[in-house]
């Protein structure tokens, strides 16, 4: 049985635009690392998660590593998109890739054109949570790129774009068939 495979000239953007997505989802779980194992990258004073009140726990553990392991899920499922061993999940994987861009570029728009604006000075500044202003950034730059890339790889691995072989070549063009001569019995 065949099966199902991209064109590489189709893939292209396809695997250029997962591992940008990737790299935002690695590059935010690498930050959520740090903080959790008591780094300050980006931290001025005593932050939100340190203060008294912060949950802790389980829900400290769901702010933290919980993300990361969501992070490194994200890129798994870009890759899955562009990398031959993702070919038989494609499209199921391809739905949470809309899923993904659909949560991600909401949240990534906003934050980034929030903290855009505190930065140029058009809005006033919130409760940073005891975290630089360039963290937020950084954050939601992630995530917008991430939405970015969910949303251009499911759209460059939709079915439309692939083609059945072995070889990863697309199929020979249809050529009318010859007409067929009706065959003699011998007697």
């Amino acid at each position: 049985m065949p099966q199902t495979s991209t064109s590489p000239s189709a893939l292209r953007p396809a695997t250029w635009a997962a591992y940008a997505g990737s790299a935002g989802a690695l590059g935010y779980a690498m930050l959520k690392l740090s903080w959790s194992f008591g780094g300050s990258i980006g931290v001025h004073g005593t932050p939100a998660w340190d203060r008294p009140g912060a949950p802790d726990g389980v829900l400290h553990f769901l702010a933290f590593e919980g993300t990361v392991v969501l992070a490194i899920l994200a890129a798994g499922i870009l890759l899955a998109l562009v990398k031959p061993w993702g070919c038989r999940v494609r499209r199921p994987v391809r739905r949470l890739a809309w899923l993904g861009a659909a949560l991600m570029l909401p949240v990534g728009l906003v934050g980034l054109a929030t903290t855009i604006a505190e930065w140029i000075g058009l809005s006033a500044p919130g409760d940073d949570g005891g975290l630089a202003l360039g963290v937020f950034g950084f954050v939601y730059g992630c995530f917008l790129v991430l939405g970015v890339a969910f949303a251009a790889t499911a759209w460059l691995t939709r079915p439309g774009r692939h083609f059945t072989s072995r070889t990863a070549r697309p199929p020979a063009e249809a050529s009318p068939a010859p007409p067929s001569r009706p065959r003699m019995r011998a007697t």
